[in-house]
């Protein structure tokens, strides 16, 4: 039930297409670099995340190091001075983390609203109106371990229900996106 294996997998696969970038795309300007992390590393670190998100700080840590070594590529900058949160700003880029815990709420949005073919039934709406938040709060299923609430389910209820409701009532997933963007989740 620990995703260290697979982290460690995943991080090796996306260094060494990272090195094989660094070696080959060394001359290209700091636009294509970045296209090339967005297109070839990214989706490695990300691919079925909504359902692998690591809850050990130490998974999470070796994960953002691969996207850290990245942005010193992508923008040639590799003094021991230079602030890699400076150059994470710069280029934009948001935590993978966040990426992650922003693929878990867009999978519930899929599911509740039928465009994934997953049993709504798992999900139980809270008992009585809601005062506080949004108003489609979610029954969290209960979790003895710390290793069952870090799983797809009671984290991602957890995350939708602290979703504010004009979010939530969004139409499409498009504008679900837009709006999911504008919330800090993590």
């Amino acid at each position: 039930m620990k995703w260290n294996h697979h982290v460690n997998a995943t991080t090796k696969k996306a260094n060494s297409i990272r090195g094989f970038l660094q070696r080959n795309v060394r001359a290209c300007p700091p636009k294509t670099k970045a296209l090339l992390y967005k297109t070839l590393v990214r989706p490695v670190l990300e691919y079925a995340s909504a359902v692998w998100d690591p809850s050990s700080q130490e998974n999470i840590r070796k994960l953002e190091m691969v996207q850290r070594r990245c942005a010193r590529f992508v923008l040639g900058d590799y003094h021991r001075e230079s602030s890699v949160t400076a150059m994470l700003n710069k280029l934009q880029w948001g935590t993978l983390q966040e990426r992650r815990a922003q693929q878990r709420v867009y999978m519930m949005y899929s599911i509740l609203n039928g465009l994934v073919d997953l049993p709504v039934t798992y999900f139980i709406p809270v008992a009585g109106p809601s005062t506080r938040g949004n108003p489609y709060k979610l029954q969290v299923p209960f979790a003895r371990t710390h290793l069952f609430q870090s799983t797809f389910y009671p984290d991602a209820i957890r995350l939708w229900n602290s979703l504010p409701p004009s979010t939530i009532s969004c139409t499409s997933l498009e504008s679900f996106k837009k709006e999911v963007q504008l919330v800090k989740l993590r």
